[in-house]
């Protein structure tokens, strides 16, 4: 199995410098809800009870552009605030369950199948609350930072945002990609008024 999700980082090398074309608008969120169904539905805060279990969903989302994120691999980590919860146990949701690394240290996931959809959800962390506010946090893996593999053949590297945090009793985090934030669908709407001026 590590071979695998070796050989297929392998040839992510080879074609990294391909055209990003599959996800134009792919942004990885923290999400708490577990069934959303649009980007509208992320729920990036809960506010568990003093030592009760809570799950957080790591979720790869297309933000208002009316198309769908495709993936077959993905690359992060994750980071808990220290005394919010005993340690997590991720899973990965993406079928096959082929992963290299560890959640807190840099983790690569990779599916058999290609998974896409205006929501994907590609792991869980199940946490449990100890009394203390904090967040749960996506950072940069250490040696594949914000790589996405899209559903071309052969796959193609494209590069995910951060769109949001997650906060445990308290507001999650603010993004650290400013270009990540806002409303899509205005931005949107506002770069086709820009481009009629120009035709």
């Amino acid at each position: 199995m590590r071979f695998a999700l070796t050989a297929v980082l392998v040839a992510l090398i080879a074609f990294g410098s391909a055209a990003a074309t599959m996800n134009p608008e792919c942004k990885l969120v923290i999400d708490f809800n577990g069934s959303a169904v649009t980007y509208a539905d992320i729920t990036s805060q809960t506010d568990p009870a003093d030592f009760t279990a809570f799950t957080a969903y790591v979720v790869l989302v297309d933000v208002g552009t009316g198309s769908e994120v495709g993936m077959t691999t993905i690359s992060f980590k994750l980071a808990v605030t220290a005394g919010t919860s005993s340690p997590p146990s991720f899973t990965s949701m993406l079928p096959g369950g082929l992963a290299i690394g560890s959640w807190d240290t840099g983790v690569t996931l990779a599916s058999t199948d290609c998974m896409s959809g205006p929501i994907v959800y590609i792991g869980s962390l199940s946490c449990f609350y100890l009394g203390t506010p904090g967040a749960i946090t996506i950072e940069d893996h250490p040696e594949y930072p914000r790589w996405v593999v899209d559903c071309n053949e052969p796959g193609e590297l494209d590069y995910y945002c951060v769109w949001s945090h997650g906060g445990v009793n308290q507001a999650p985090p603010a993004s650290p990609d400013p270009s990540c934030l806002g409303d899509t669908a205005i931005e949107a709407a506002t770069w086709s008024t820009i481009k009629s001026l120009y035709q």
